[in-house]
């Protein structure tokens, strides 16, 4: 029997809603803190390593050395007078740093060259610093902390070379104006204690700088080494005074 219309019910449509699984809104949350988390731990990670991260500074002095005498035996490293006197210096000045701030960033010295200072010596010496890339160095502070360390450990005693003499003053008299970064004396393209000239030549020869010899071919081994000198020492021997004397230079 076929159905009437009063039999037929209209049945409603039933609407689909779409909900997503509460599981996967925790895993979208759960990835989101995960990356969060990640790039703060990486974020922390890269200021730790910039903070303890070391770069080397060179800080470059004269000194005039009273108490002593030049002489020309002083230019070559393997006389018994330049073996007696280096390491006596560098030892100075490197302990000149013991029980400051300074004492533990202090790394070493390199003396450079020596010149006649008309009854004393005048030292051309490089102190080597290692400290934090986000620590800056002070260098009048620096200079200071030197000059007193110096002064409280030669008082009274001196500091004894044997048949040389007694060094009984170390004045600090002149400094470059600013430090110079390690990288900036040595490019890393060279091995081991090679000196990295400004061309890329590699020297073997230990220290050649300032030592009066060229030893790069573009002559960078020997560059600036006038830094931290007064006019009248660049040459030795001379006698300054009267009319002739150059700013900042004393008679002698």
């Amino acid at each position: 029997m076929e159905r009437t219309a009063p039999d037929l019910q209209l049945v409603p449509e039933m609407t689909k809603d779409v909900h997503v699984p509460a599981s996967d809104s925790g895993c979208c949350r759960i990835a989101l803190m995960a990356v969060v988390a990640i790039s703060t731990v990486v974020f922390t990670l890269g200021i730790l390593l910039a903070l303890l991260s070391a770069q080397g500074v060179h800080v470059e002095h004269t000194a005039q050395l009273r108490g002593i005498h030049f002489s020309s035996s002083l230019q070559r490293e393997t006389s018994d007078y330049y073996r007696l006197l280096t390491p006596a210096l560098q030892a100075l000045f490197v302990s000149s740093f013991h029980k400051t701030e300074l004492e533990s960033s202090c790394a070493g010295c390199t003396v450079l060259r020596y010149r006649d200072g008309n009854s004393s010596v005048f030292v051309h010496f490089r102190l080597h610093f290692l400290l934090r890339a986000l620590q800056p160095l002070n260098l009048d502070q620096e200079e200071d902390i030197l000059q007193k360390g110096i002064q409280a450990r030669l008082q009274g005693h001196g500091l004894s070379l044997a048949a040389y003499g007694t060094i009984v003053s170390v004045e600090l008299t002149g400094r470059c104006d600013s430090p110079v970064i390690e990288k900036d004396l040595k490019s890393g393209r060279c091995p081991g204690n090679a000196f990295s000239c400004d061309n890329s030549q590699c020297v073997s020869k230990e220290n050649p700088e300032c030592d009066n010899r060229v030893d790069c071919s573009d002559g960078s081994d020997e560059a600036q080494c006038d830094c931290g000198w007064q006019p009248a020492w660049k040459s030795a021997g001379r006698i300054v005074g009267g009319v002739e004397a150059a700013p900042g230079e004393f008679p002698w």
